[in-house]
């Protein structure tokens, strides 16, 4: 979809209610959030689904918050990390790490749990900003030059913001 488009049905939206608008955002949006939500819930479909809906539905809330439509997905990636947080608490108890398991009775590899708590607590430290940028880079796989396409940045300065958050997690991990 074009950023034209976008644009065009976030109006539509924010101006007229129109509900065939917002369901073509939805459509536009869904699984790049469903995908998201995915990973950061270890395939928990029913727990993704709960998120997505409070996300869509917070989205739809605050879709006159927006400031730049042409961030529109980064913008609807931060919602739902946020109703992720909302969910599962700022960070993860250290009694509650078999939420994070891959199956939800399985005695897991606590090696691996607690590098999963720590990188979460690294993304945590970070600000939004930076963990947005993480997150389209790392999680989502988009490549620079669409990462400073959807900010309206140059591919300099994503490159710059992508560093500098590499550093503060690093930092996270000495």
């Amino acid at each position: 979809m074009s950023e034209n488009a976008i644009k065009e049905l976030i109006r539509l939206v924010r101006e007229e209610d129109d509900k065939a608008s917002f369901e073509k955002l939805v459509i536009y949006i869904k699984s790049t959030i469903e995908k998201y939500l995915l990973y950061r819930t270890h395939g928990d479909t029913e727990l993704c689904g709960d998120i997505m809906q409070e996300t869509l539905v917070k989205i739809h809330l605050k879709l006159n918050d927006l400031r730049d439509e042409a961030c529109f997905k980064s913008w609807c990636l931060s919602i739902a990390h946020g109703c992720f947080c909302d969910f599962v608490g700022k960070s993860y108890a250290a009694d509650n790490l078999d939420f994070i398991a891959d199956e939800p009775n399985e005695v897991c590899d606590f090696t691996l749990l607690e590098a999963k708590y720590d990188v979460h607590r690294a993304l945590m430290s970070l600000t939004k900003k930076e963990q947005n940028i993480i997150i389209a880079y790392y999680v989502e796989n988009y490549d620079i030059e669409t990462i400073a396409f959807e900010r309206q940045q140059s591919v300099r300065s994503v490159k710059s913001e992508l560093e500098k958050a590499k550093k503060k997690m690093k930092i996270f991990f000495q």
